[in-house]
């Protein structure tokens, strides 16, 4: 449980840190001050990547559409339960083409699903 716990925490200040890299900022360095700010200030403080500072995100106006990192949260949780819970895990091995492979396969599939004019 504890390593779960660890994994959700450091997933969780993954965005934090990808948007100062957007922006040309050190992310570990944001994420550490945003941290402190927290534990300081409480709730709602951050870094505007827009104005390059440090502030009150609620009261600029930054909001982060929770609905989207609850839904990948509980997600995330999901998967990793049925995971843990199954004796197995199916998963598709990844085939690599070179773009000539690719091309020939094209070639040799055609337009497929119907495509051809063959009543007129």
């Amino acid at each position: 449980e504890r390593t779960g716990a660890a994994i959700l925490m450091k997933s969780l200040s993954e965005p934090c840190q990808q948007v100062a890299v957007n922006a040309g900022i050190e992310g570990a360095v944001v994420l550490s001050k945003v941290q402190q700010m927290c534990r300081d200030k409480g709730f709602g403080h951050g870094w505007d990547a827009a104005k390059m500072e440090y502030c009150n995100l609620l009261e600029r106006g930054v909001i982060d559409p929770a609905k989207v990192t609850i839904n990948a949260v509980e997600n995330s949780a999901s998967v990793a339960g049925l995971v843990l819970t199954t004796e197995c895990l199916v998963t598709e091995i990844p085939v690599y083409e070179t773009e000539e492979m690719k091309q020939a396969r094209f070639d040799a599939e055609g337009m497929g699903a119907g495509m051809g004019m063959g009543g007129m």
